[in-house]
């Protein structure tokens, strides 16, 4: 997940050869040890051109996450079509296009639908994360690839230390999806010399800073 993490046409072009190389290993691997059934989530550029070479062998594969061709890229549904034996759609007006072109889609709706509550409960969340009552709070979130912390994270942590000087009463959530991406934050919290912000880097929980 941490290669497929990349950005930007120069980003892909310096770990191209290396992301092939995964694709080809996994589809060694799947090709002699065929499963039941494959399943691809998101990453259409990487996922479809493996879940193709498995439906030609007779492995069935389903895709989450239709690509949004709905959006841009409409002629990519004929690729899809070779790919998978299923789609699964996140988004009900996504099946209609599918249906049209032959592709058999499910609609399953969207995951983040039962994650956010329609009401939340700022009182909790705040003794969750072991918060004062008052007092403002900032979610901070850099982004879940390294290129995005290696490129935006000092940005982010002079923005909060110029805030910190004019709102004395607040504190800032830093949620981070990985040991790397931590380590690159807190990295530049040492470089800056912000290691006294009114700050809590949290491992994951974007919902709850939010």
């Amino acid at each position: 997940m941490e290669k497929l993490a990349v950005r930007g046409y120069l980003e892909v072009l310096r770990h191209f050869a290396e992301i092939l190389g995964i694709r080809r290993k996994l589809k060694r691997y799947f090709l002699a040890n065929p499963p039941d059934l494959f399943i691809g989530v998101d990453a259409p550029d990487f996922n479809l051109g493996l879940e193709k070479a498995l439906k030609a062998h007779g492995i069935p594969t389903i895709h989450y996450v239709s690509p949004s061709v709905w959006a841009w890229r409409r002629e990519r549904v004929k690729t899809i079509a070779h790919s998978v034996t299923h789609i699964l759609a996140l988004f009900p007006f996504e099946p209609k296009i599918y249906e049209e072109a032959g592709v058999p889609v499910s609609y399953v709706g969207h995951p983040m639908a039962d994650v956010l509550p329609l009401e939340p409960d700022r009182a909790a969340k705040r003794a969750q994360l072991k918060l004062a009552a008052q007092g403002k709070v900032i979610a901070l979130l850099p982004g879940s690839r390294q290129s995005e912390l290696h490129y935006m994270a000092e940005l982010f942590i002079r923005t909060a230390q110029k805030i910190a000087s004019t709102e004395p009463d607040i504190h800032f959530l830093v949620p981070l999806v990985s040991r790397e991406t931590r380590d690159f934050f807190e990295a530049a919290l040492y470089r800056l010399g912000a290691e006294s912000l009114p700050l809590t880097i949290l491992f994951g929980h974007a919902h709850a800073a939010l």
